[in-house]
């Protein structure tokens, strides 16, 4: 395994743990607030902590200002969806069901988006391995449903 791709390697089970972590400590913190003020204190620490960051770094904004509105709205709104909706699920089904079924469901998007180059991504066709990796983790996200 190449240096580039061992680092990406660890950076993806850091962000794995911090995702199958999110949902609980959201979920947790509503039993103080309702969902959706849960959901708020959330974004609000997080773009608190990324304002400080732009500060400190100082990345420049690039050509933000030609970015077509969808992409600058689509992302926070999924992100409202994402942790409002974790919230809710962990509180119902639990971290290892949620986990399991939001994993299974953003692999079957991503597949999507790759076989048809979707949001400007280069096109990586369904192959035989990638659907049946897709089969494995939905059947592993149903078998941790029992």
């Amino acid at each position: 395994m190449s240096h580039g791709l061992a680092t990406a390697a660890v950076l993806a089970a850091a962000v794995g743990v911090l995702i199958g972590s999110q949902g609980a400590v959201n979920a947790a913190l509503s039993r103080y607030c309702p969902p959706l003020v849960a959901a708020l204190v959330s974004f609000s620490v997080g773009a608190a902590v990324l304002l400080v960051l732009v500060v400190a770094i100082r990345p420049g904004l690039g050509t933000l200002t030609q970015a077509p509105p969808g992409l600058l709205l689509g992302g926070g709104l999924m992100g409202t969806g994402i942790v409002v909706g974790s919230i809710l699920l962990v509180q119902m089904a639990g971290a290892g069901r949620t986990t399991g079924w939001l994993l299974a469901a953003q692999l079957t998007a991503a597949l999507a988006l790759d076989h048809f180059g979707l949001l400007g991504l280069p096109v990586r066709p369904f192959t035989t391995a990638r659907l049946l990796g897709a089969a494995f983790l939905l059947a592993g996200a149903l078998l941790v449903r029992w």
